[in-house]
Parts: C-alpha cells; structure tokens; sequence
C-alpha cells in the first residue's frame, strides 16, 4: 500500500479516466513523480529550514512520522511532517520538514537515527510536544530509544505522554480487520 499513491498514476483504469477528461495530457511514470517530489524537497528544504529559524525554542510542535519501503524493497524513507499554531496569527501550520532515505531497514535502531539525525541537523530537537505514528514495533522501538536520548540532553520526553497512535491508521487496521473477518463468515454465521 505504501506506493500506491505513485502507482495509481499507472493504474490501466485510472490512465482511463484521464485519457477521458485530458486527452492531450501525457502523465508522467511514477518513478517520474518520486523523482520530482525528492528535487522539490531539496529544493526547499532550505526555504524550510530558514522558517523554524524565528519559531520560538519550546513552541508546542507536533510530529507526525510515517515510514515507507518501495515497492521493489530497494530503499526505505521516514517523513517527518510538523503542525504547530502561529500564535501570532492563530493560524494552524503543517511543514514537511524532512524526507529522508533510512540507512539500512527500518528498524528501531535506524528510525531513531534518522530522526535524531535529521532533528538534529536543522537544529528542531527542542521542538518537541508530541508525536504521532503508526502503531508498529519499529516505532515502539523507536520512540523508547529516543526518550533515552531527551533524557541525555536533560529534556523529559516520555513514550507515554507524548507519542500517539495515528487515528487513520488504526481506523484503517480495524476496517481491514473487519472485513477480512466478514470475508471469512457463511451464510450461516449471519444472525437475521
């Protein structure tokens, strides 16, 4: 499922649909789209840095994480998106603030780094509240190793308080689970 937002470009039945309604139009393969989106990022990922430079050092920012393998398992990525209110104008905020290639597997081990790493480098550690992700064991892993690291630099950041399990992903889970325990039942399983 993580590629499919790249792939449905090259779904027969979608290609229908747009040969219908942009005939002329001539869309690009999905490595294309991958390709363009990673440029766009390192494009402004200086733009970015450069807007969290006036963020006041303990504003309240949420993190929302999310991790993907391509389809051909060659490569692994975390994303770590921010939303936080500019109190100024009372205005919610969301930025990408990193697309990162994970060295490695995606464990534990690797998601810390990457996400220290790339906290670190743009200087945001001390943005820190709270932080949203799948509920997966790698991120379990993770989010105890990190509350270690808070710990190293004298910031309490525990795994309890601050880490919330993403609503979408967990409606998606007890969907899928729903219906492949439907998909399971007879006829005769049905109460009428």
């Amino acid at each position: 499922m993580a590629h499919l937002p790249l792939t449905l470009f090259e779904d027969g039945k979608f290609q229908a649909v747009l040969e219908i309604l942009a005939p002329q139009f001539e869309w690009p393969r999905c490595k294309t789209f991958a390709r363009m989106a990673e440029n766009l990022y390192y494009t402004c990922k200086a733009s970015i840095l450069k807007l969290f430079l006036w963020l006041p050092k303990m504003t309240p920012v949420t993190h929302a994480i999310d991790m993907w393998t391509t389809k051909d398992q060659r490569h692994s990525y975390m994303t770590i998106v921010f939303h936080w209110i500019d109190k100024a104008q009372f205005q919610s905020k969301t930025r990408l603030v990193a697309f990162e290639l994970i060295d490695g597997v995606h464990l534990g081990k690797a998601l810390t780094s990457c996400f220290w790493d790339a906290m670190e480098e743009r200087a945001l550690l001390h943005h820190v509240s709270t932080m949203k992700g799948k509920n997966a064991s790698n991120n379990h892993a993770m989010i105890t190793q990190l509350q270690h690291k808070y710990q190293d630099i004298g910031m309490t950041w525990t795994y309890h308080e601050h880490f919330h399990f993403c609503a979408f992903h967990v409606l998606c889970r007890l969907v899928k689970d729903f219906l492949n325990s439907m998909s399971q039942l007879t006829n005769e399983d049905y109460i009428f």
